[in-house]
């Protein structure tokens, strides 16, 4: 009979068996941090029986210097230790910095998890990534969690368990490298963290002990932070393929149902609620961009064709002489410099068109403002206006090229009075009303920009369209109902824009631009 030969190990593995033995012999972490708190205790007794103090320089955040300083030992083995600590537990507790932020993030994802966005997403995540490159995302991922101090450690750690158990891997290996990536990234990272900014202060205090004109900044050693970011990645990477995994041995599912292990597919209820997140995320991010648009207007830019420009600013001058009163003047003002920084090229939200870009920021910016809307409700309301405008792109039609103007300003002046019904609490019928009447009040509006450019009467109309919106939107509220049905009023509006002429079609030949004055500016624009 053969003797079966046992390949010996090597000194690093042998190494590494001891540390493994020790380790399991280890108590629970919980029970160690009390053994050690009861060591401090008894030790904090010792030393103030013995007369214990040390004596050094420290530095005096009050006085700015350095002063020479006796620390005492504070005898927590007493009475009057025992209530030092009592009183003093809840400040602890409550002074650790990331404690607030770690709280949050956890009940964001218990949110996340029961709703299924969270096994969705980390499916996804796992459809995507080939599975070469899942150690090395993981470890990456531990590396960037330090932006969110020490959050990495409590929330990344198991979540790096789950991706791996996810993708067929040993969840130890997973905690791993997810651990690793998360220690690593206290001494590298890619961007600048509040802790860089704390290690920073303590430099720039040592450093002017012997230049007192010597600053340390946050980033002064962010070279080596972004270097070391790559070293991390494929040194953990290397350990976690090449020495865990393979003593962890072959993973083999305990079957206990959780996570990717009932389907290596998305559950319906996986795939929906991904989408919900994703597309809220999109509308918030639409949301942002609309603001965005409205605060970075300039008044002193002027379109490269030199027909619109500057008159924003001078509509935001005049507003408290407005006879319309100075909401309005706020609205039409903004309207006027959303479109024209369309004009000069900057970013805008086709709110459903560019032509059409200032009517829903105009109505809905100073609203959220007057009243102190909240995000989550504003959000709801541009679902509910992006829902009319797609009914009336789905029976009419949103391009002025199609339709005429009505198409355009007239479906963002009728999408921005229904969103302005839900905002003030509106029913749906007063929604589909005030639709209706912003439509009927723009019908058979043409697209006649003059030398083909959405400048000349569009930015203009941009605050027909804003004002439109609000009386209709205040007739709706008032119970005055359309005698004719929203649905109707789109369909009429398709049938006028089908009989308008091309050139009252976005041509630039009819209309305004076909007036001697349009006709000068188109000729003049080749020089320019």
């Amino acid at each position: 009979m053969e003797k079966t030969k046992v390949k010996k190990k090597s000194f690093v593995l042998r190494c590494l068996d001891g540390i493994e033995v020790v380790g399991n012999r280890l108590p629970p972490p919980m029970m160690i941090f009390i053994f050690l708190a009861a060591a401090i205790i008894v030790i904090s007794g010792i030393g103030t029986a013995l007369g214990w103090s040390a004596t050094g320089e420290v530095y005096n955040t009050k006085s700015m210097q350095i002063e020479e300083t006796t620390i005492n030992i504070v005898n927590l083995f007493s009475v009057s230790g025992l209530r030092y600590m009592l009183s003093n537990v809840i400040n602890n507790f409550m002074g650790y910095k990331s404690l607030g932020m770690m709280l949050t993030i956890m009940f964001g994802i218990g949110i996340a998890e029961y709703s299924g966005w969270l096994n969705g997403l980390i499916r996804k995540a796992v459809q995507i990534t080939p599975y070469k490159l899942v150690t090395p995302m993981v470890v990456f991922i531990g590396a960037m969690s330090n932006l969110a101090e020490n959050a990495g450690y409590v929330l990344f750690v198991p979540l790096a368990a789950m991706i791996f158990k996810a993708c067929k891997k040993h969840p130890l290996a997973g905690i791993a490298a997810g651990f690793a990536g998360v220690s690593g990234g206290f001494a590298a990272n890619l961007m600048i963290s509040s802790g860089d900014a704390v290690l920073s202060g303590f430099s720039d205090m040592a450093a002017k002990i012997m230049d007192p004109n010597y600053n340390v900044v946050a980033s002064c050693n962010y070279f080596f932070m972004a270097t070391s970011v790559f070293l991390i990645v494929i040194m953990g990477t290397f350990v976690t393929e090449k020495i865990i995994i393979p003593r962890l041995g072959e993973y083999k599912e305990n079957g206990d149902g959780t996570l990717i292990e009932e389907s290596a597919e998305m559950s319906a209820k996986d795939e929906k609620a991904l989408k919900i997140a994703n597309f809220v995320e999109k509308m918030r991010y639409m949301w942002h961009s609309m603001k965005k648009s409205v605060e970075s207007y300039d008044p002193n830019l002027v379109s490269p064709s030199g027909l619109s420009g500057k008159n924003g600013g001078k509509m935001e001058k005049y507003i408290p002489n407005c006879v319309s009163g100075e909401f309005i003047g706020k609205v039409m003002a903004t309207a006027i410099s959303v479109a024209e920084s369309n004009a000069c090229m900057k970013c805008i939200v086709a709110a459903p068109t560019a032509g059409s870009c200032g009517v829903l920021p105009s109505v809905l910016v100073p609203f959220v403002e007057k009243y102190n809307i909240d995000e989550d409700t504003v959000l709801k309301a541009l679902y509910l206006s992006a829902g009319f405008g797609q009914i009336i792109a789905h029976r009419a039609s949103i391009a002025g090229a199609e339709g005429g103007c009505q198409a355009e300003i007239g479906s963002a002046s009728a999408m921005a009075s229904a969103t302005l019904v839900y905002l003030r609490g509106g029913t749906i019928e007063q929604s589909a009303n005030a639709c209706a009447f912003a439509l009927k009040s723009l019908l058979g509006l043409v697209c006649d920009p003059v030398a083909g450019l959405v400048e000349v009467p569009c930015v203009k109309r941009n605050v027909i369209g804003a004002v439109n919106a609000i009386t209709s939107c205040d007739m709706a509220m008032a119970g005055i109902e359309s005698a004719i049905p929203v649905d109707e009023v789109i369909d009429a509006m398709k049938a006028v824009g089908d009989t308008m002429p091309c050139s009252l079609r976005e041509t630039g030949e009819g209309g305004l631009a076909a007036t001697p004055t349009g006709k000068k500016y188109a000729e003049s624009l080749p020089k320019l």
